[in-house]
């Protein structure tokens, strides 16, 4: 879908990051973030962000998780989870 120039929903995209996370897939979810941050989508909220990285600190991945909270503050995204 973003490869082809279209944007998800901020909705459809929080699903899709929050069904990736919950199975384990944060490097697919990450991938999935990427993509929609080049395609410049503007569709990513602090829910998308939040989600990776609650799921990165779950999984011990916190260093991780600190970069993807500061590529969000980078797009002017505010999250909950630090």
């Amino acid at each position: 879908m973003i490869t082809t120039g279209l944007c998800p929903k901020t909705f459809i995209l929080d699903s899709v990051v929050r069904g990736l996370c919950v199975e384990g897939k944060v490097e697919k979810a990450m991938l999935v973030l990427v993509l929609v941050c080049r395609g410049r989508c503007g569709m990513i909220d602090g829910v998308t962000f939040d989600v990776l990285i609650d799921e990165m600190n779950r999984q011990g991945m916190a260093r991780h998780a600190t970069c993807v909270h500061c590529v969000a503050l980078k797009n002017g995204v505010i999250t909950k989870v630090v």
